[in-house]
């Protein structure tokens, strides 16, 4: 009967407008929420079969929820480096447990508001914690398989509380004056003279190197003129010698342990000669044998200077590139008429030093910086896409699941394949409009009171009909 059709599509009606007020409510309820979504809500009319040409069968009204999960949010700055905003498509992975098995549930969110727990380990106000991969800190190298979770972990800036980083390079700008005088001890030097102080050097200076755990120690460059014309004698040392292991640095003594001498020899010009300097003449003391070392004629490194240290310090062998500078340049050692003196030493390695803090770059790459400047990559925050990002089912804490409706997830490096990238000290407002939700929502009154009329006008319409009875 279209008199009882009426009354219940006004049912319909109020049951659909309730709905859209339960979503309008939601939304502003959540305008300040870090990565919310807005939800709308979608009518669609409901057609009876018993409709015909006339004959009007009324059916009413189904009103469905529809999440705006691909919407993109207003992206704004913050002052904690761990938060996280995405720019484009995509989620962050998150999980409900600390340290996930394959078996547990992965979550996808938008919402970046992400701080350290107690153990370091990235979680965000409703308690998921972030998913990355490991990025081996020697190597650089990421996991071999990228397309699933099963080699995500959480996220631990506490992964390296502290490192050091071993001396590997040393190159020295100096110069040495041409017009100083021939040592009176040249004729007679003996390799290790100048490493102990039994001759007092032309040209001495010390510069600060690190082992592999981090100890300094200071490995001295000495030279005297030479009888030969735009020669010096020189000699590497360590000071003191006893850091060195004596049975491996049998030149020298306590005061200095020579690793390497030979000559320096300079063109006319007071550039580096490197080209003639005989590498068979910087012999190196690393052991018995004097091996001689190995120098680039083109580049002025000496390669193969080999540090063995004492059972005292502990440390693993340092092996050390010493570069004087490229052939025929101004670069590295120089013999002009001015004072002996150094200009300066590039120098790797640092001392041991403990974490300062993490960054984070666009490309999704977590780094931790230690207080005696060097940089570690220690993870990378891998991006979830879904061909229908629509279809993904809502879960408390701001955070959705996988549906067959929202299709199967693909893992997506940050900024490749259309995947978002990551704003770093930022986050993802609500895509709440206030404005558009008030007007929804008198829109929605407005229906809803609508709604009612037909329901009392039917009921008044039975009543007539109840009369007609009487």
């Amino acid at each position: 009967m279209s008199l009882f059709g009426a009354m219940l599509s006004g049912v319909s009606a109020l049951n659909g407008q309730t709905q859209a007020l339960g979503a309008i409510s939601d939304n502003i309820s959540n305008v300040n929420t870090v990565g919310y979504r807005g939800t709308t809500t979608r009518f669609q009319s409901l057609v009876t079969a018993s409709t015909t040409a006339t004959r009007y069968t009324p059916g009413g009204v189904l009103s469905a929820p529809l999440a705006l999960v691909d919407k993109q949010g207003l992206i704004q700055s913050s002052a904690s480096p761990t938060d996280l905003a995405l720019q484009g498509k995509g989620f962050m992975v998150v999980t409900n447990a600390a340290s996930p098995a394959s078996t547990d549930e992965r979550f996808f969110t938008r919402a970046g508001s992400f701080r350290p727990d107690a153990q370091g380990r990235l979680v965000n106000a409703s308690g998921f914690f972030l998913q990355g991969w490991p990025i081996n800190v020697t190597t650089g190298a990421l996991p071999s398989d990228l397309s699933s979770f099963t080699q995500m972990q959480t996220v631990n800036i506490n992964t390296i509380n502290a490192t050091s980083q071993a001396t590997s390079s040393v190159a020295i700008q100096a110069n040495l004056q041409s017009s100083t005088a021939t040592n009176s001890s040249a004729a007679t030097y003996v390799v290790g003279n100048i490493a102990t102080g039994a001759v007092t050097a032309d040209f001495k200076r010390g510069m600060q190197i690190y082992d592999s755990l981090g100890q300094s120690h200071t490995l001295t460059l000495g030279a005297i003129k030479s009888a030969t014309a735009n020669t010096w004698n020189y000699e590497i040392f360590v000071e003191p010698g006893t850091d060195l292991l004596a049975a491996s640095h049998a030149t020298g003594n306590a005061t200095g342990r020579v690793v390497a001498s030979g000559n320096l020899v300079f063109n006319s010009d007071g550039t580096i000669d490197t080209s003639t300097t005989d590498d068979a003449a910087i012999t190196t003391m690393n052991d018995r044998t004097s091996t001689a070392l190995t120098v680039n004629a083109t580049t002025g490194i000496f390669s193969g200077l080999t540090l063995v240290w004492g059972t005292s310090v502990g440390a693993s062998n340092s092996t050390i590139g010493f570069n004087v500078g490229a052939n025929a340049t101004t670069s590295g050692l120089t013999q002009f008429d001015g004072a002996s003196q150094l200009f300066g030493t590039t120098i790797d390695g640092t001392l041991y030093g403990t974490i300062s803090g993490v960054t984070v770059a666009s490309t999704g790459i977590v780094t931790a910086r230690f207080d005696n400047g060097l940089t570690k990559n220690i993870y990378k925050i891998p991006i979830a896409t879904f061909p229908n990002p629509s279809g993904l089912e809502g879960t408390s804490g701001n955070v959705y699941s996988s549906t067959a409706n929202s299709g199967s997830v693909t893992i997506k490096q940050a900024g490749t394949g259309g995947a978002a990238e990551v704003a770093v000290s930022a986050l993802e407002a609500s895509t709440t409009d206030l404005a558009e939700e008030f007007s929804q929502m008198i829109v929605t009154q407005r229906a809803y009171t609508a709604s009612t009329k037909i329901i009392t006008t039917a009921d008044e319409m039975l009543d007539e009909l109840v009369r007609i009875k009487r």
